[in-house]
């Protein structure tokens, strides 16, 4: 993937968002397979889409299968794009989505016939996170076909402590909340999304967010700081089961379905390299934390790609840790093909927070770069 060239191929675009009120939520636009032959000029090409989102849940992540490389592109170079390997003049919808009014249900996608220079996205994902007040299985199911309806073509479901866990040799003895859903319950969900021709993504915290975990007392000597439950111990070959295990388990049950990604989440790692077992590692070895985190993120992805061997599975990371990272530590770590981060930014401009070297260096690093933006309601001014 090249910025600035005489092409720029791959996995391009990005999610923005702009909340108007209460349950109106602004276009957004994500990432398109396109291929632009030509230089790169300074004619502005629109990213965003007309029309409005009305949603019913508070949060609503599109992941799209790209980052944005280049907003600006001639209009000379225009008519000899390809969106998806279909030649167009212009970049336009192709769907011109609109959904019905449905009976308890709001009015939830308007998009009229798009003027010249719009896209939808190929990949777009809804992010069900369960951490905290998670809905009932009857809600979720009744869910899918409403996720389907808004345009989404997949779901990534972050299970948590909503996954049913089982002891095995001492290790999640009682992660999984009391309310935490059944097998069965969630083969009648994935079943569900497949039917619905979803794509299913789960995600697994493997480094830090695992709070679910560490927050009880007989976890509590996995943590890499004692004081906080966020991150395990890197170098903890104990800590490092327990994640594996989660892992284990709930690939297990994805066996069964369709599974093209798998999320490993890794961002927000406040905490690396206090425990002793990392402080020792690192003066007997003469390295720094990020190789331990980098060293760590190899690993997982390793093993997440060997528990289902005859699928190509692509993993997923958030970006947030990675592009404080060294280009040349990623590369000797070979995570540029073991892993296609998703770049996540919760800002109202994005322009001002993502500029161009941001995206160059994520480019030099990977082949494949994913957007992803929040969409939140708040309900208290209902």
């Amino acid at each position: 993937m090249r910025v600035g060239g005489i092409s720029l191929a791959g996995r391009v675009g990005y999610c923005s968002s702009a909340v108007e009120n209460v349950a109106e939520v602004g276009s957004a636009v994500c990432a398109v397979d396109i291929a632009v032959n030509g230089d790169l000029h300074s004619d502005s090409l629109h990213y965003g889409l007309p029309g409005k989102l009305f949603l019913s849940s508070n949060t609503l992540n599109y992941l799209a299968s790209g980052s944005r490389m280049q907003r600006n592109v001639s209009r000379k170079a225009q008519p000899r794009m390809k969106v998806n390997g279909v030649k167009r003049d212009s970049l336009e919808n192709s769907e011109g989505l609109v959904a019905d009014r449905d009976p308890g249900v709001q009015k939830v996608l308007h998009m009229p016939s798009f003027s010249q220079n719009y896209f939808i996205a190929p990949n777009r994902i809804f992010h069900l996170d369960l951490k905290g007040a998670a809905p009932k299985m009857d809600y979720l199911l009744k869910l899918v076909p409403f996720i389907k309806q808004i345009g989404a073509t997949g779901i990534m479901i972050e299970y948590e402590d909503m996954f049913p866990f089982t002891d095995f040799e001492g290790k999640l003895s009682g992660v999984k909340a009391g309310n935490a859903y059944t097998l069965d319950e969630l083969r009648r969900f994935l079943h569900a999304i497949q039917t619905h021709n979803l794509d299913i993504i789960p995600l697994v915290q493997t480094v830090g967010h695992l709070e679910y975990i560490l927050k009880y007392p007989n976890f509590s000597k996995y943590r890499e700081e004692e004081r906080y439950p966020q991150v395990i111990c890197l170098t903890d070959e104990g800590a490092v089961d327990l994640v594996q295990e989660a892992l284990r388990q709930i690939l297990n049950l994805h066996k069964d379905f369709a599974m093209k990604y798998f999320h490993i989440g890794a961002d927000e790692v406040f905490q690396i390299g206090r425990c002793e077992k990392d402080r020792n590692y690192m003066i007997n070895n003469n390295v720094d934390t990020e190789f331990l985190l980098l060293k760590h993120i190899s690993r997982i992805a390793k093993f997440v790609k060997a528990q289902i061997p005859k699928k190509k599975l692509s993993v997923l990371i958030w970006h947030d840790m990675l592009i404080n990272s060294q280009t040349q530590s990623v590369l000797k770590h070979g995570l540029s093909k073991l892993v296609e981060p998703v770049v996540w930014n919760y800002m109202e401009n994005l322009d001002n927070q993502l500029l161009p070297d941001f995206w160059q260096r994520l480019s030099s690093m990977f082949s494949y770069v994913w957007g992803a933006s929040a969409y939140k309601v708040e309900f208290s001014k209902l």
